[in-house]
């Protein structure tokens, strides 16, 4: 009695204690499926894989779990805890389809293609018309190399569900696979069809028509699609790209502005792609426009700023670029393309530690990328000081290498090497490589290089002057010959290699040769004009004024009816007559040139040019600014209105034309250095002087001009050493400089040498008793 009575008690207060707030085994195991079904939201999958196993624990037949964690597994990467955790679904449960069909299709992606089989077989003995089952089996047949019979299988599944896209989708690409592209494209109009508003057919429709070069076709899909649907697929931004060339530019362009429009409206990969269409296509307005765009939707958004920054980089809107960059990376300090803007930034700005350290970011995070090896390598090459990490660094201090020069070169050669082996077309890092073997005497290494630059890109007139380098160096014109000549042992027909048998004879002083050579190239290929531009060349160098003309008039007859062809020939007899001396005829070739083909740019700079020489400057500047209607971004003509205006003491023009040369090439020579001095001499602005004369120097080290324009910069700063030793390089360079003689004078007379001085200021006069400051040293030899 007194037992029954305590088995009463136990149980009136378990009864009790459970209505006063303790949990039941259903409501721990509900407990612990939602809060793993919120670590997979927050893809915090090991936090997730682990409530998941205490829902199994507490209850072994609870289904949803363990697909929910095979699931899981499968977005960990996980395969074969995948197929064990539903192989375990099914075991516990025989009759549970859901968990067959999903462990058939984990197996097909493992290519089990046996068991595979046997998951969809088992659930279509079940459910004959199942959709995903039909589909893994033939999937399976696909994997079998069977697609006759998976095609079947797909057009059963099609019987069974004639509104199911995906069967349409996987039969039209089973068709593509067999070369039966007709039946494909057919079968994507009838997922169409059935579901109009669905994007994938579209895309997939698009992309057979774009394959076969079927443009027209292209187009009429893509408005279909922009009419009838409202869908968005990632999809569509590769397809996008796909079609980006300068014959279906405008394709890829549509697509990408519908990708935009159909996407969610917080969605900014599509603005940032179409931003980079069109920085790809050189219109840098629209790009930032676009991204500005993107930047509107999330102000955070990593991607966005660091394309925003990228692009005001290449710019030239440096503190823009950087202001930007710097959101960025305090965003997500690990970001690729925000390091890699940084170290762009850095680099241009001479700070090569810096830029170094963001490059290197760049490759731990992102190492199949070339270009973080190629700046990595200039930042050795262009360093002063070594910018390697601190191991490194460490290294040659503790006499790893026994000379340290050696050793940056040998860390610049592993990086473009790296460079090269990741993009092997990157011919920025071979011309490096090139140009740093050719400093070493590494003559075989060097060639190697330049060959393979020839053989990427024959006109490349950078690897021609470091063949040319080459050639001195080797003293080796008829092994370049036997090269030429075994190429067209491969192909005789080749034109590009007789043209450079023909540069291999002009170079070993045999015209008659060269010009044979040529002929045959123009034979094969008469539109060759670097091949009759050679010849005309030799019979210049010649001065056989009459074989030149003939060979101009020559070819015109060949091209007749070509319109370009004729206003190069045009050009060309221009020239022949600049040659001679006959300016009148020339002038009215080059306009017969530039009235055939409007936007032909070298017969119009020549134009420019002889009305400069006739001092008709007004008129040379109305020519080259029609240059910069056609092309806004010609940096000859750009560069050459800078001088005019210089020139005619208007030096606030002058300043914005050098100004708008370094927007399109920054850091060009020549511009760096005359907007140098201007600054320093006219404006006051010393400091920006400087930064731009030292640029010029990097670019032109033996250039007299730069070499005076930073002495005189450093003058104006009170570095009267750092001058001295500049302007004394630029004397040596060219001793007949008035600007550079006048420096000298004025740096001597401030170290009070007055009779070195006056020397120099007397040389000045000598040279040029017209120069711009010959008042002020006149007055100087009063002294």
């Amino acid at each position: 009695m007194r037992h029954a009575l305590y088995l009463v008690i136990a149980i009136v207060l378990f009864l009790t204690a459970a209505g006063n707030g303790c949990t039941t085994i259903e409501e721990q195991e509900a407990g612990h499926f939602e809060k793993a079904k919120l670590f997979i939201a927050q893809k915090k999958y090991n936090e997730a894989v682990l409530e998941l196993k205490n829902v199994i624990q507490l209850n072994p037949e609870n289904d949803a779990a363990r697909l929910t964690l095979g699931k899981t597994y499968m977005e960990m990467g996980e395969f074969l805890l995948s197929v064990q955790t539903y192989d375990a679904a099914v075991r516990q449960d025989p009759e549970n389809l859901e968990a067959h069909l999903i462990l058939g299709q984990v197996l097909l992606t493992a290519k089990n293609t046996l068991n595979a089989r046997k998951a969809a077989k088992t659930v279509l003995e079940k459910q004959p018309d199942n959709i995903d089952a039909l589909l893994l089996l033939a999937g399976v047949q696909e994997q079998e190399k069977n697609p006759s019979g998976a095609i079947e299988t797909l057009k059963s599944a099609i019987v069974f569900h004639p509104k199911m896209v995906r069967a349409r989708l996987f039969l039209a690409h089973l068709y593509e696979s067999t070369g039966e592209r007709a039946s494909a494209a057919q079968t994507y109009l009838e997922a169409i069809s059935v579901v109009p508003t669905a994007p994938a057919p579209y895309i997939k429709l698009m992309r057979l028509y774009g394959n076969d070069g079927q443009s027209d076709k292209v187009d009429g899909v893509l408005n279909q699609l922009i009419a009838e649907s409202d869908g968005y697929d990632s999809e569509l931004l590769e397809l996008a790209r796909s079609f980006e060339s300068p014959e279906t530019d405008d394709i890829a362009e549509r697509i990408y502005r519908y990708a935009v429009s159909a996407a969610p409206a917080e969605a900014t990969l599509p603005l940032i792609s179409l931003g980079n269409f069109y920085v790809r296509k050189g219109d840098k307005e629209k790009a930032m426009a676009s991204f500005q765009q993107a930047l509107k939707i999330n102000s955070k958004d990593v991607d966005v700023l660091a394309n925003i920054a990228h692009l005001d980089m290449g710019m030239g809107n440096m503190d823009a670029a950087e202001a930007t960059v710097r959101k960025a990376l305090a965003i997500d300090p690990d970001h690729v393309l925000a390091n890699y803007t940084k170290g762009v930034i850095a680099f241009s700005g001479k700070d090569f530690v810096e830029a170094g350290d963001r490059f290197d970011h760049v490759i731990k995070n992102s190492p199949e990328g070339p270009m973080a090896y190629y700046y990595k390598a200039l930042c050795f090459l262009e360093s002063d000081v070594m910018s390697g990490s601190d191991s490194d660094l460490f290294r040659a201090a503790a006499g790893y290498t026994d000379d340290a020069d050696a050793w940056v070169k040998k860390q610049a050669e592993e990086y473009l090497l790296k460079a090269v082996d990741l993009s092997p077309g990157l011919l920025l890092a071979r011309l490096a490589l090139a140009e740093l073997y050719l400093g070493d005497r590494n003559l075989s290494d060097a060639r190697l290089q330049i060959d393979e630059i020839f053989n990427r890109a024959p006109d490349n007139r950078h690897a021609l002057l470091l063949q040319g380098a080459l050639k001195i160096l080797q003293k080796d014109f008829s092994g370049a010959e036997a090269v030429c000549k075994k190429a067209l042992e491969k192909d005789p027909q080749d034109s590009r290699w007789l043209t450079r048998l023909g540069v291999v004879y002009a170079l070993m002083e045999r015209p008659e040769d060269a010009l044979s050579v040529c002929r045959k190239a123009l034979d094969l290929n008469p539109r060759q004009f670097g091949t009759l531009q050679l010849m005309l060349d030799l019979y210049l160098g010649s001065r056989d004024f009459k074989a030149a003309s003939s060979l101009c008039e020559t070819y015109r007859e060949k091209l007749k009816g070509d319109p370009t062809a004729e206003a190069i020939i045009d050009n060309m007899t221009g020239k022949v007559y600049l040659a001679q001396g006959f300016q009148e005829l020339a002038a009215q070739s080059f306009q017969k040139a530039v009235a055939v083909a409007p936007t032909f740019l070298s017969p119009r700079m020549t134009i420019a040019r002889l009305l400069l020489v006739a001092g008709r400057h007004d008129e040379a500047i109305s020519e080259l600014e029609e240059i910069l209607k056609i092309n806004k971004n010609y940096l000859p003509a750009c560069m050459a209105l800078g001088d005019i205006y210089y020139a005619k003491g208007n030096k606030k023009q002058a300043e914005k034309y050098y100004r708008t040369v370094l927007k399109i090439e920054a850091g060009y020579g020549p511009a760096a250095n005359n907007l140098a001095y201007i600054l320093s001499k006219y404006d006051n602005k010393v400091a920006e002087a400087l930064s731009l004369a030292q640029t010029a120097v990097n670019k032109q080290p033996n250039d007299a001009n730069a070499r005076d324009t930073l002495g005189w910069i450093h003058y104006r700063m009170g570095n009267i050493y750092k001058a001295s030793v500049e302007i004394e390089k630029s004397l040596e360079i060219n001793p007949n400089s008035a600007y550079a003689n006048y420096h000298m004078g004025l740096i001597c007379y401030k170290n009070k040498e007055f009779n070195k001085a006056r020397a120099y200021f007397l040389k000045t006069l000598e040279i040029n008793p017209d120069f711009e400051e010959a008042e002020e040293t006149r007055a100087m030899l009063d002294m």
